[in-house]
């Protein structure tokens, strides 16, 4: 799919973007190979967006909110653990109320 975007087949775009992303995620969970994870995963979001297909900027958005708060579920333990429990309400009150 790489080589097809990069040769102009403009449909395989965000597909190839969030299979690189996903490779990425697959390969090493450290925070800045998230920060390029998720820069794809946005790359992705944003070229589906242009072209139109809303289903894959669905699609692409909610893996890319999946990477996220798997790789912030730690956090969430560690102030359990610290006896934190006015943080770890906030921290659910803000999850609570993003957009889905």
């Amino acid at each position: 799919m790489v080589s097809w975007a990069e040769n102009g087949v403009v449909h395989c775009l965000p597909g190839s973007l969030v299979l690189q992303a996903e490779r990425v995620v697959s390969n090493d969970w450290k925070r800045q190979n998230l920060k390029q994870a998720l820069g794809l995963y946005e790359k992705a979001i944003v070229t589906a967006g242009e072209m139109g297909v809303r289903r894959w900027e669905g699609e692409f958005n909610e893996m890319a909110f999946e990477t996220i708060s798997k790789q912030y579920k730690n956090e969430f333990e560690v102030y359990e653990k610290w006896q934190a429990y006015a943080k770890v309400g906030r921290l659910r009150s803000l999850l609570s109320k993003a957009p889905n």
